[in-house]
C-alpha cells in the first residue's frame, strides 16, 4: 500500500508511506532522509524494505519537491527539524512498531 501525506505543522512536509504488500499491523519503520536538494525517490530500495516487511517513510525537505517554500532559507537547523517533524509524526501512526526502535 503506498499513500502520500501532508504535515499540518511545522514546514508542513509532503511524503509518501509505502507499506509491505501484507498490510496485516505494524512494521519497523525506516524514513528515508534525502540530501541537499533532493528528491524523496527511494530507488532500488525500497523492493528490498517491502520485501523485509519493513515500512519505509519518505519526504520532501523545506524547499524541496511537493513541500515547497525557497530552497535560499533551507538551513541545518531547519533540516533537523524537518526530520524531527517526520519522525513525530511516524511515532503517531499505527503502522509503526515502537518496539523495534
Amino acid at each position: 500500500m503506498i499513500y502520500d501525506f501532508k504535515l499540518d505543522y511545522g514546514d508542513k512536509n509532503t511524503g509518501t508511506v509505502y507499506l509491505p504488500d501484507k498490510h496485516d499491523g505494524k512494521y519497523s519503520v525506516i524514513i528515508y532522509s534525502h540530501g541537499w536538494d533532493g528528491n524523496r525517490n527511494p530507488g532500488a530500495v525500497l523492493q528490498k524494505l517491502l520485501g523485509e516487511n519493513i515500512a519505509l517513510v519518505t519526504f520532501d525537505y523545506y524547499g524541496c519537491g511537493e513541500t515547497g517554500g525557497d530552497y535560499s532559507k533551507m538551513t541545518y537547523c531547519r533540516w533537523k527539524n524537518n526530520l524531527r517533524d517526520i519522525l513525530d509524526w511516524v511515532i503517531e501512526q499505527p503502522f509503526a512498531d515502537l518496539s523495534r526502535r
